[in-house]
C-alpha cells in the first residue's frame, strides 16, 4: 500500500495523514523519514507517535462509506506496514478484543493454544490469529528494521501474553528473558506489549526517559521480543537511531518439544486391545 494509494483509500476505509499532528507539533518530513505507523481501534494513542510520518488508522464509525477495522483492511495495513528497509521505525496498535483458540490438531505444545485478535467482522470473516499476525507483519521484516507493537486488549485468559507468537518473554521479576518452547527466530528487532487498559500510561510513559525494563515495569505489561538483548537499561524508544541488530544463532522455527497427543484412531485401538485382553482372561464386559 503506498502512501498514494493509502490516501485514496483515506474516503473508503482508512484514515492516513502524510504528516500526522501528535502532541501539539506537526511532524516534518526530515524529522519522520523511515517511520510509519498503523493505529486500529482507539486513535488516542496518536499522541505517543510524534515524529512518525506515515499513519494508516482504522477506528469503528458511523460513517456508512468507512468500513474500518475489518478483517480485510487489517491485513492490507498490515503489508503495508511490513513493505520496510534497514534503519526503519514502524508501530502497530492495537485495542479490541482477544480470544484464545485451541488447536486439538497441533504437533507442538505452545501452539495447541493460540490467540487471536478480533476484527469488527469477525462474526462474518472470522478472527485474526496470532501466526497470521506474525507471518504478515514480522517475518517479512529486514534485519535493522525496528518494530514496536502494542495491544490494549480485553481479554485475561492465558494464552493472550503474546500477540505475535516472539521467541522471548521478559521476566520483570528476575531481569532477564525467558525463552519460549519451539520459538520461530526472525533477523528484525521487534519488541510487543501487551495489556489490559494500558493505553494511557504508554502514552505518558512514552514521554518519559526510561529503560527498557524500567518502561515494562512500570507499565506492568507483558514485554516480549525476538532478540534477547544483553542491556536491559537502554532506553525505551519508538524511534531508535540504530535498531538492534540480529543476535539469533540460527532463524526459523526450532522445534524443541513436541506435543504428546492420542488421536481418535489411537484410542480406539486401545479400547478394542482392552477388549481382547479382557476376553482372553475370561471377563466378560457384559453385565451379570
Amino acid at each position: 500500500m503506498s502512501s498514494r494509494g493509502a490516501t485514496k483509500a483515506a474516503s473508503s476505509s482508512v484514515v492516513v495523514a502524510e504528516s500526522c499532528e501528535v502532541g501539539g507539533t506537526r511532524a516534518s518530513s526530515s524529522m519522520a523519514r523511515g517511520s510509519k505507523a498503523v493505529v486500529i481501534g482507539d486513535t488516542g494513542i496518536l499522541r505517543a507517535l510524534k515524529g512518525f510520518k506515515d499513519v494508516v488508522a482504522l477506528v469503528e464509525s458511523s460513517d456508512p462509506n468507512r468500513e474500518g477495522p475489518t478483517k480485510n483492511n487489517i491485513l492490507r495495513a498490515l503489508d503495508w506496514l511490513a513493505e520496510s528497509e534497514p534503519g526503519d521505525s514502524l508501530f502497530f496498535y492495537f485495542k479490541g478484543d482477544a480470544e484464545v483458540v485451541e488447536d486439538d490438531d497441533s504437533d507442538y505444545e505452545d501452539m495447541a493454544v493460540n490467540a487471536a485478535i478480533l476484527p469488527s467482522d469477525h462474526w462474518r470473516s472470522g478472527n485474526l490469529m496470532d501466526a497470521s499476525l506474525r507471518r504478515h507483519l514480522v517475518e517479512p521484516l529486514k534485519e535493522g528494521v525496528r518494530l514496536t507493537a502494542v495491544f490494549d486488549v480485553r481479554s485475561k485468559k492465558k494464552g493472550v501474553e503474546c500477540l505475535l507468537g516472539l521467541p522471548f518473554t521478559l521476566d520483570l521479576f528476575k531481569g532477564h528473558w525467558v525463552r519460549g518452547e519451539n520459538p520461530m527466530y526472525v533477523k528484525s528487532d521487534v519488541l510487543a506489549v501487551r495489556g489490559d487498559g494500558i493505553t494511557e500510561d504508554f502514552v505518558r510513559l512514552c514521554r518519559r526517559d526510561r529503560s527498557l525494563i524500567g518502561f515494562a515495569r512500570d507499565l506492568g505489561a507483558t514485554l516480549t521480543s525476538t532478540q534477547a538483548l544483553s542491556d536491559l537499561t537502554q532506553p525505551f524508544e519508538l524511534r531508535p537511531r540504530y535498531p538492534n541488530p540480529n543476535f539469533n544463532a540460527q532463524l526459523g522455527l526450532v522445534v524443541t518439544k513436541k506435543r504428546r497427543k492420542a488421536n481418535r484412531s489411537t484410542q480406539l485401538e486401545g479400547a478394542a486391545y482392552g477388549a481382547l485382553l479382557s476376553t482372553r482372561r475370561g471377563v466378560s464386559s457384559r453385565p451379570k
